[in-house]
């Protein structure tokens, strides 16, 4: 077998890659850029970015997401450890510079009364968005992953979290978009639904304001019943679900201002 895999390099042929485990993980870290606010209220008076006591603002803000992964559903999963506010955001997806500052906020101090699950189908290559307010509304919505109209290759390979990749770009909503997705693996996915290849998984995607990058594979088991979305959560139309999640977050708002009034 060894002189065989030799003889193959020699003469230049393109060897299979080995087969990927049907379950496992996916850590991503997502970095996105913070815009500076033109103007900015602070005790009653309006202050302007370079103008003296304008406050400092972290340039980036990032957080981890892991996707585990199964023979037939995916499921996203936030990261513990919270948000990280970095000090510089970073340039490009291949250099990104250590930050000046991070700290970690307390995700305890920022947990909602509701919370929102994305799972994919990955047989029917749909995406279903989960949201439970409480301990007993669930409401869903699902759209098939899709990919750009303009979605081209440009022919540059590289390894991501040990896979091979291949580089495509495409622009979605204004935004030009940079992919790398492998083929390695048994099923098509993005971090960003619209920006699906035809088929494969994007283990980095980025524009000017956001980056999903893929840090690490794991191939532990990951039981299919974990993956899967509630059968109880009622089907609504996007519209109805982005109702539900404002709702749920004026609610959480406004239990933050009711509970720092009475701690004054």
């Amino acid at each position: 077998m060894k002189k065989h895999l030799l003889f193959a390099a020699f003469l230049g042929l393109s060897m299979p890659a080995l087969a990927q485990p049907a379950a496992g993980r996916i850590h991503y870290e997502i970095t996105s850029r913070l815009d500076a606010p033109k103007v900015i209220g602070l005790d009653g008076v309006v202050l302007k970015p370079g103008s003296p006591g304008y406050p400092e603002l972290p340039d980036a803000i990032t957080r981890g997401m892991t996707l585990l992964y199964g023979k037939a559903y995916a499921r996203e999963e936030e990261a513990e450890g919270g948000i990280q506010v970095l000090g510089n955001a970073p340039e490009s997806a291949g250099a990104t510079p250590p930050p000046t500052s991070q700290r970690a906020l307390d995700p305890a101090a920022f947990r909602p009364t509701f919370s929102e699950t994305i799972y994919a189908n990955l047989a029917e290559h749909t995406q279903m968005r989960v949201i439970a307010v409480g301990q007993a509304a669930r409401y869903r919505t699902e759209a098939p992953y899709a990919t750009p109209a303009d979605w081209r290759e440009t022919g540059r390979r590289k390894a991501i979290a040990g896979l091979n990749c291949r580089e495509a770009k495409a622009t979605l909503k204004g935004a030009h978009y940079t992919a790398w997705f492998t083929t390695e693996l048994p099923f098509t996915y993005s971090p960003v639904r619209e920006m699906a290849p035809p088929r494969g998984v994007v283990l980095l995607l980025e524009n000017e304001k956001q980056q999903y990058r893929a840090t690490k594979l794991d191939a532990k088991a990951v039981a299919e019943t974990e993956l899967q979305p509630p059968s109880d959560a009622r089907l609504v139309g996007p519209a109805e679900l982005a109702e539900v999640r404002d709702k749920a977050k004026a609610d959480f708002m406004r239990q933050l201002v009711d509970g720092a009034a009475q701690k004054q």
